[in-house]
């Protein structure tokens, strides 16, 4: 739609542009708007490896979690101790942790260290978080824990589903 308003306000006959103060202010917001964005890309890239890098220090320590608790346990303590990890991300994050930070070198976040590593292969598409029942928009509530009534830390439950 952009290019036809551009191409119909320019005179085909004399080449000459009409509206050329509404143009030069265009400009001036699509330079504003690539510096915005140019930054945007930057200030992800630099956050994505960040995390990647809070990943492998959590890989390291569910290694060390792991051979203090044993392997016939560890699953069950990761599950009843940080159950927002799953199973799936701890294993990731333990081969990110095995490689040290040498992966950041080369990596700008997780999914290319993931793939570099071999941890996922890099043609599979990304899947979706499962939600739990819960609908993506509806966030979890929070409800004071009732096991024994000394522990004041909260616990997290699903929040109704009005539709079911």
């Amino acid at each position: 739609m952009a290019v036809k308003t551009a191409i119909n306000k320019i005179n085909t006959k004399s080449n000459t542009i009409k509206e050329p103060s509404e143009l030069k202010q265009l400009a001036c917001e699509l330079r504003e708007s690539y510096e915005s964005v140019a930054g945007l890309i930057k200030a992800a890239r630099e956050k994505s490896r960040e995390a990647l890098a809070e990943a492998i220090l959590c890989g390291q320590k569910l290694k060390r979690t792991k051979e203090l608790v044993g392997p016939g346990c560890w699953v069950r303590w990761l599950q009843e101790n940080c159950p927002q990890i799953s199973r799936q991300t701890a294993l990731k994050w333990m081969k990110l942790g095995s490689h040290n930070l040498q992966i950041l070198s080369t990596s700008y976040g997780l999914r290319q260290a993931y793939i570099a590593l071999g941890i996922i292969d890099e043609d599979k598409p990304r899947t979706p978080k499962p939600t739990a029942g819960r609908r993506l928009n509806t966030p979890p509530t929070v409800k004071p824990s009732v096991s024994s009534g000394n522990d004041p830390r909260p616990f997290l439950e699903p929040a109704a589903n009005p539709a079911g």
